[in-house]
């Protein structure tokens, strides 16, 4: 069953002051999002995680161009994988298979968001 977040959810840079770590606001939200966007199972055993992200091109890229524009695509990924951490699966290790696709919003599809699955692997649960 696939799964939505809105909008993108980003993984930034850890930020550090005073000699300590910290993750930032705006990163905390994106998790947060991905967090309360689940509603299945916390997975015991391998999974896989798909995830597709739809964003409106920019008017200055030319068809049939890939799709090349920020946010990073791995930055995105850990993001989900991050926020889902704990909540669909019990521990991150978990994870054996990861997919993550860019796609240009089409014309009846409104928004920009990502679309995204977690699922046990083929004979194991």
């Amino acid at each position: 069953m696939w799964h939505e977040v809105s909008p993108i959810p980003i993984k930034r840079r850890v930020k550090f002051a005073k000699g300590r770590a910290y993750i930032d606001g705006r990163t905390k939200a994106d998790l947060k999002r991905v967090w309360d966007s689940w509603d299945g199972p916390c997975y015991e055993c391998p999974v896989e995680v798909i995830v597709h992200v739809y964003e409106q091109l920019p008017k200055t890229k030319k068809d049939p161009e890939p799709f090349t524009v920020k946010p990073d695509i791995d930055n995105i990924l850990k993001a989900v994988m991050d926020g889902l951490n704990g909540r669909a699966y019990r521990d991150d290790k978990l994870i054996v298979h990861a997919e993550c696709w860019k796609h240009d919003r089409s014309d009846e599809i409104v928004g920009e968001f990502v679309l995204y699955d977690v699922k046990p692997l083929e004979g194991v649960e």
